[in-house]
């Protein structure tokens, strides 16, 4: 605010929350607002949403392996059949 004030005639005051910088100072504090919440929001850990990721991630995981081991014994069949 300083440089703003440098710039400014001895005898001019600029008019408090007027004019672009005003919207561009106070949009950008909103916005500030907002990510600073979302970020609050997401950041945070729920341990019974973790639980569940991790039962989900070791069912896809165990479904993965099985779907592997089919693929290879038909594979193996393949092979023995020519």
């Amino acid at each position: 605010m300083n440089v703003l004030k440098s710039f400014s005639k001895p005898g001019d005051s600029p008019k408090p929350n007027s004019g672009r910088r005003s919207f561009i100072w106070k949009t950008g504090a909103a916005v500030s607002a907002v990510l600073a919440s979302a970020v609050a929001g997401v950041s945070k850990s729920n341990p019974e949403h973790d639980a569940g990721l991790n039962g989900e991630v070791d069912r896809l995981s165990n479904k993965l392996a099985c779907l592997e081991e089919a693929t290879s014994i038909r594979r193996l069949h393949q092979t023995y059949e020519s």
